[in-house]
Order: structure tokens, then C-alpha cells, then sequence
């Protein structure tokens, strides 16, 4: 009978478990700041809730927290989001 795995981090031990955290952290930015911006560039969307989000990922982005939790460097995650390559 074949084990059916429900959570992907059931095979990482503490540490990785940590460092899983932290990407999920920094991609949650990202997806933040993504949805900020699109709706954003939309005038019946853009609301000054969605312009705090952009602001609050770009400051998070922009933070030494996101080297710590990910090993990521935050500013160039952020030019890449601003270029289109992300």
C-alpha cells in the first residue's frame, strides 16, 4: 500500500522546515506586490488598500529580512518585479 504524502515538508527535517518557511515568506511578498500592482494599473481597482500593499512589499522587498529568510537578495527580486522578468 502506497503512503499517501499530504504535506511536502514531511520529509524535510527542522531546518529545512525553516528555510521552506521563509521562501513561502518572501514568495507571499511577491504574490503581494504582483496583485497590488495589477490592480493598480487599473483605475476602477486601484484603491489606496491596494497602494499600501504595493508599498509595504516593496519595503519588505527592500529589507535585509528577505537574505534572511530566503538566502534572496530583496532589491534585485524587487528590479526584476519592476522589469517584468518575475
Amino acid at each position: 500500500m502506497r503512503h499517501k504524502v499530504n504535506d511536502p515538508a514531511e520529509f524535510l527535517g527542522p531546518e529545512d522546515r525553516w528555510k521552506a518557511l521563509g521562501v513561502a515568506v518572501v514568495k507571499q511578498a511577491i504574490l503581494d506586490w504582483r496583485e497590488a500592482t495589477m490592480k493598480l494599473a487599473k483605475p476602477d481597482t486601484a484603491t489606496k488598500e491596494m497602494n499600501e500593499q504595493k508599498n509595504s512589499a516593496e519595503h519588505f522587498l527592500r529589507s535585509p529580512l528577505v537574505e534572511f529568510y530566503s538566502g534572496l537578495d530583496g532589491r534585485t527580486l524587487l528590479r526584476k518585479l519592476k522589469e517584468g522578468y518575475i
